[in-house]
């Protein structure tokens, strides 16, 4: 599907190998002007530290790969496609074993370490067995409950967020059906959005 080859031609493009092809992802980024304009006072303080991570490029990282998985009270409460806007039916099989490994790698690799009680964590399942941290994100009402990081899940609707927020069962959810047109380009993040659009 061309939607898919898209998205996994636009993950291998994020890889840089300079300094200079580094600076002008993050200058064309929306999301670093966001976190920027949220990190400093109008006088230009800080108002919490920032960094700049720099970490090996990982080839195995593909859509099919990617996983978001949701935190609540220290708790792992439910997981979903990272690229929630595709069908990837070949996922279906194994969505169970999937869950087992992330759900076990946050027992017993983060969850005596997380900073903060609520989060979001993108995380790639490599194979059985196999679970790669990406990164942590805050999650609370009002910061990272929107449509576009919850994915999947959505934070208005009472039943998910029971769900998001651990006063209903443990959840892994796929996307069951392509999902085309408005209705799944709206989901899409605002950088996705630009680049399909300049793409077409």
């Amino acid at each position: 599907e061309k939607k898919i080859l898209y998205c996994e031609e636009l993950v291998a493009a994020a890889a840089v190998h300079s300094g200079h092809e580094a600076i002008s992802i993050l200058l064309d980024s929306w999301r670093v002007i966001q976190d920027l304009e949220s990190a400093f006072e109008e006088d230009g303080k800080p108002v919490y530290p920032l960094s700049v991570v720099v970490r090996k490029w990982d080839t195995r990282v593909t859509p099919q790969t990617e996983f978001r998985a949701f935190i609540w009270g220290g708790k792992l409460t439910c997981i979903g496609q990272y690229w929630h806007f595709l069908h990837l039916p070949e996922l279906k099989d194994i969505k169970h074993e999937i869950a087992e490994d992330c759900c076990r790698f946050y027992e017993d690799h983060l969850k005596e370490s997380m900073p903060v009680p609520n989060a979001m964590l993108d995380l790639a399942w490599l194979g059985p067995g196999q679970v790669l941290l990406i990164e942590i994100n805050p999650l609370q009402e009002g910061m990272g409950d929107v449509a576009v990081s919850t994915g999947l899940f959505d934070f208005e609707n009472k039943k998910d967020k029971a769900v998001l927020t651990g006063k209903a069962p443990f959840e892994i959810r796929l996307r069951i059906e392509d999902e085309g047109g408005e209705k799944g380009y709206s989901k899409m993040g605002y950088e996705l959005k630009k680049m399909i659009d300049q793409a077409e």
